[in-house]
């Protein structure tokens, strides 16, 4: 059976424009205080792990390791944060029917399997999907679950590291170290901009039940549900 593509204008000018504009004061606020924690959760993670980096680059492999030891835990703590404000979003959305911009993630824009694999199915359901609210939510269940995986490569990577010593260090191991933090870092600018879209998106009055949406969910421990399943997409 072949497939037919539903030829419409891209919405990546639109996403552009609400990157750009500005927000009423109250939306800006709470865009910047999320950007904020995002923000410092990713540094807690990218600080430690540059210095183990510079200490191998020099030499030094046991302080190199002895940085690395604090990264597994750092990673869960930032992936938890990540995922936490997309289900934010999602549940809003489900509950108003906010309808943002959304754009098609850019395989361009990773460079691990899975961040690829990810972006290019991203960009083909955005051929099929109509409705931007069908758009939005896939891309926040496309980011999501890339979040989840990628974290773990990331993870058992420092742990394959941590297992190795300072004697033995793969470099294969420092590798998807690096791709893992720059795929991560990819998910994070994503959901900046899907974050500024949505908050541009929902009505002024809407703006405190998101906050009180995103922090219960922030509140919560980790789980590994997915957001959305792949059936419901049909559904708008």
């Amino acid at each position: 059976m072949k497939l037919h593509f539903v030829a419409r204008k891209s919405q990546g000018n639109s996403v552009h424009a609400d990157w750009i504009g500005s927000l009423p004061e109250a939306k800006m606020r709470t865009f910047k205080r999320y950007v904020r924690e995002l923000e410092s959760s990713y540094l807690m993670l990218s600080i430690p792990l540059d210095e183990a980096i510079g200490f191998r680059k020099v030499g030094l492999r046991e302080d190199s390791l002895k940085h690395i030891l604090i990264i597994p835990g750092l990673v869960a703590h930032f992936t938890k944060h990540l995922e936490g404000m997309l289900r934010a979003m999602q549940q809003h959305t489900k509950k108003h029917g906010v309808k943002p911009s959304v754009a098609p993630l850019n395989p361009a824009n990773f460079l691990g399997r899975e961040g690829i694999k990810g972006a290019r199915r991203s960009q083909l359901l955005s051929m099929v999907l109509i409705s931007r609210r069908a758009q939005f939510w896939e891309k926040i269940r496309r980011l999501s679950g890339m979040v989840t995986h990628i974290g773990n490569d990331f993870r058992y990577a420092v742990e394959d590291l941590i297992s190795a010593g300072a004697a033995a260090e793969p470099a294969s191991h420092w590798e998807a170290v690096d791709t893992g933090h720059y795929d991560l870092n990819t998910c994070l600018r994503e959901t900046i901009v899907l974050l500024k879209c949505f908050i541009r998106a929902i009505p002024d009055p809407e703006l405190v039940d998101f906050q009180r949406t995103a922090a219960t969910i922030l509140s919560q421990p980790k789980t590994h549900t997915n957001l959305i399943s792949q059936p419901q997409l049909n559904a708008f």
